[in-house]
């Protein structure tokens, strides 16, 4: 058993004093205050900095929802400007269409204004000196462009020359007979007011039982008179055709038909003739035209008027309308009815220029063939006559 001094010196080795015992638990107390320090100033500064972490954060969304606005207000202006620029490219579109068609235009019109300047070297305009001159001179030009296209138009649908005088050569046996039968008949000593310039030319046309043809055209039916040496004057308003006449030694007048012949001196002519005229009159102006006809017509003289025939599906419905200026195809009933209702005598129609036989279809003695046939290659052109009482 240890002694009582080995036992002192063993606790005295593990058990501090309570001094040391006290100045261990007074830094242990100056250790925690100081870690409850640093603890409170830690929480401090968390504090702190969580609270301006959250101010960021605040600022940060106040930021976010600005930008948001702008950018959908941005967005807004985007698609306003791109509706805008849109309606305006589309403007543009049209526009630049419209210009397109008035370019072409201006230059059709350009290249028919050159082609009749072209025409019109033989038809010399007035120099303008003031405005209204200026005016008159364009009316004038203008005028010469439509008679140039009409012009072109008989050239490339109405059939040459030579076709024509061949079918007008139908009619030259009338004329004959007619000048013959009024040869007695004294004509009337007037002049067609307004025509003094050709005064003469009319005085040998009457007293010499001549033919007055209205819108005379190319003058094929004047050739052939011509030729035929029966005196012939031929009225018409074309410069192009007028000019082409007189080339070729033809009497023509110009001048509107239905003032020519309201002028005209009653008993005057052994003929008037009219080839494809009549389907250009409207009604009012037809009737006028027939009735002073049959005025200007000495007694026993007789009005020759041709036309598309109607009855010919194909001409009324296809090739009539080749002509712009046609109004309507006219009935071989109503026009021979118009010309007895007017005054005329012995009124008939001749119904002239059929289609080749190579057009027809069928046998020749089957009568539904024939009634085709008939009615879509049947005589192409008719012609009215009538006699003056």
């Amino acid at each position: 058993m240890p002694s009582a001094s080995k036992q002192s010196s063993f606790w005295k080795n593990w058990f501090p004093s309570p001094k040391k015992i006290q100045q261990r638990l007074r830094q242990l107390e100056a250790d925690s205050v100081a870690k409850q320090q640093r603890l409170s100033k830690l929480a401090a500064n968390a504090t702190e900095t969580a609270a301006v972490w959250e101010q960021r954060l605040r600022q940060l969304e106040t930021d976010s929802v600005a930008k948001q606005q702008r950018l959908s207000k941005l967005a807004a202006n985007a698609t306003e400007t791109a509706a805008v620029w849109e309606q305006r490219l589309r403007q543009l579109e049209t526009d630049s269409v419209a210009l397109k068609l008035a370019s072409g235009e201006l230059l059709r019109d350009l290249e028919k204004h050159l082609r009749a300047l072209v025409s019109a070297q033989s038809f010399p305009l007035k120099q303008p000196n003031t405005a209204e001159s200026a005016l008159a001179s364009l009316d004038e030009l203008k005028a010469l462009e439509e008679d140039s296209f009409y012009s072109d138009l008989e050239a490339r649908w109405r059939g040459s020359r030579e076709l024509i005088r061949e079918r007008q050569s139908y009619y030259l046996p009338m004329i004959a007979e007619v000048r013959q039968a009024v040869a007695t008949a004294a004509p009337s000593s007037g002049l067609p007011g307004g025509e003094i310039a050709h005064s003469a030319l009319w005085e040998r046309l009457c007293k010499e039982q001549g033919v007055l043809d209205l819108a005379s055209g190319r003058g094929e039916w004047l050739g052939l008179l011509q030729e035929q040496g029966v005196p012939a004057v031929g009225v018409d308003l074309n410069r192009i055709f007028l000019k082409e006449c007189r080339e070729r030694g033809l009497n023509v007048i110009d001048s509107d038909v239905i003032d020519f012949l309201t002028n005209a001196p009653s008993d005057s002519v052994a003929a008037i003739t009219g080839f494809h005229i009549i389907e250009h009159l409207p009604f009012p102006v037809l009737q006028k035209f027939v009735r002073e006809s049959l005025r200007v017509l000495r007694p026993g003289g007789i009005a020759i008027f041709e036309t598309p025939n109607p009855r010919n599906i194909l001409v009324s419905t296809l090739n009539f309308r080749l002509d712009p200026t046609h109004i309507h195809p006219v009935n071989p009933e109503f026009i021979q009815f118009l010309l007895e209702h007017s005054g005329f005598r012995k009124v008939r129609c001749e119904f002239l220029t059929p289609c080749s036989e190579e057009c027809h279809v069928g046998a020749k003695d089957d009568p539904l063939a024939q009634r085709f046939n008939e009615l879509f290659y049947g005589p192409q052109d008719f012609a009215v006559i009538g006699t003056k009482g």
